[in-house]
């Protein structure tokens, strides 16, 4: 057996509205997931599996698996985020290799155009080319017929040196400069498209606008003529672009946080004039959003513990009352921010229990106390053994509801002398008490 305890209760009520806060989180996550890979593409199959992952979470929940449904949800959260961004990645690098192609094409058709007679019969097809009107199967096709015209093998009947008076007549030294070339455009284009990749992301996170600035600046980087410049050039846009595709990403987490919050916010009725600050917010710079989050986080907890606090009080009294204690109305001052009450069972005269609470009802210390400080203390000892058999039932009483108490720290009995309460807060009338719920409030 054992004297004063410190123990904490976990309410079956917060557990629900713990797991049921996560499972309308995870529901926005797969919201913004389905939203993110709509415009990246993603199968029916990956759709289907995500709901599929969802709802088995909720028949958890629904089975009070509280555990392992948090763990589990938080899980599938990270996880709808990371893909979304996979995802994301991987279409903005098929853009980014897509529009580098492109790029290149239109460099390489207007070398070739430099090249070919002025009445061969590609020549309109590389001016359409290098004037970017092409797709992108198109300007292979054009370019793959160009180079075939211009860099066909010689031919075989042609002695050495008519071959090599072929090729000066030609324009001397086409192939040669045209490798040259190729191989810089080579080196050139894996830097354009690693910036392509960027200026993808930044589209893909809404920021259509600040992309469209990025890519100009890196168009004309990839047209400077000195190689060590424009590889200075391509250092600093990437720089440039990271701290973009950062930013981007950082305001699109806040946008989320932001509307998430609104809609927890919208659900205690003392949170209307924070949602209101929020939505303003909304309208305004990232660092006023921010401070609004921020603010409204700390308000929504506070909300949110008020809650919890009512909830452990409620469980705890009830379970007090079904065993048959009282508890003094001038003594039920334990509040969410802490308190303490004095409960006691008309059948344990000269003595009760003294309950205080620390804040949002977390932990409680019990212990049993006497009002008469001529008693005899000998009648001490079996006193906290009756409260310790009645701590025993009101343990499984709430485990019965489906609530939890958890006792992190106990004292034998006798260890401590009785602490003695003035004999003017005893009960002595039904007038002296109060219902379980009114009690521990403020």
């Amino acid at each position: 057996m054992s004297g004063p305890k410190v123990v904490r209760v976990v309410t079956r009520e917060e557990l629900v509205a713990g797991g049921e806060s996560l499972l309308r989180r995870l529901d926005a996550a797969l919201t913004e997931w389905e939203r993110a890979c709509s415009s990246v593409g993603v199968s029916p199959a990956d759709q289907k599996a995500s709901k599929d992952r969802r709802n088995a979470l909720d028949q958890m929940l629904r089975a009070d698996r509280f555990a392992e449904f948090g763990k589990a949800a938080l899980a599938e959260i990270d996880f709808l985020d990371a893909d979304a961004g996979h995802r994301r990645e991987r279409a903005a690098q098929a853009r980014a290799q897509e529009r580098a192609r492109l790029h290149t094409g239109k460099e390489l058709a207007r070398v070739l155009l430099r090249q070919i007679a002025p009445d061969a019969p590609e020549r309109g097809e590389l001016q359409r080319a290098a004037a970017g009107e092409l797709g992108l199967k198109d300007l292979d096709a054009v370019l793959a017929r160009a180079r075939q015209t211009l860099f066909q093998p010689a031919t075989p009947q042609l002695s050495a040196d008519q071959q090599a008076l072929a090729a000066r007549l030609a324009g001397g030294e086409k192939t040669e400069d045209f490798e040259v070339w190729r191989g810089k455009q080579a080196v050139s284009s894996r830097g354009l498209e690693a910036l392509m990749g960027h200026i993808s992301e930044l589209e893909l996170l809404g920021q259509a606008g600040r992309a469209s600035e990025l890519q100009q600046e890196v168009l004309a980087a990839a047209a400077i003529p000195e190689d060590a410049v424009r590889e200075m050039r391509f250092d600093s846009l990437v720089n440039s672009l990271k701290r973009a595709k950062e930013d981007a990403v950082a305001l699109e987490k806040l946008r989320r946080r932001a509307a998430f919050l609104g809609t927890e916010l919208a659900r205690h009725r003392e949170g209307t004039e924070v949602q209101q600050t929020l939505q303003a917010a909304a309208r305004g710079g990232i660092s006023e959003l921010q401070a609004a989050v921020t603010a409204g986080e700390q308000r929504l907890a506070e909300l949110k513990a008020t809650q919890v606090a009512d909830a452990r009080r409620r469980a705890v009294l009830d379970g007090l009352q079904q065993l048959g204690y009282q508890v003094h109305e001038e003594l039920s001052t334990a509040t969410s921010a802490g308190g303490q009450l004095v409960v006691r069972n008309p059948a344990s005269t000269g003595y009760g229990v003294a309950i205080t609470a620390g804040a949002g009802m977390e932990r409680l210390q019990m212990r049993t106390v006497a009002f008469d400080a001529n008693r005899d203390s000998s009648g001490d000892i079996p006193a906290e053994q009756r409260w310790c058999d009645d701590f025993g039932a009101l343990k499984g009483a709430l485990k019965a509801q489906g609530s939890e108490v958890i006792v992190e720290r106990a004292e034998g009995v006798g260890a401590f002398p009785l602490k003695l309460l003035s004999t003017s807060t005893e009960i002595e009338s039904p007038r002296g008490t109060i219902a379980p719920r009114q009690a521990l409030k403020k």
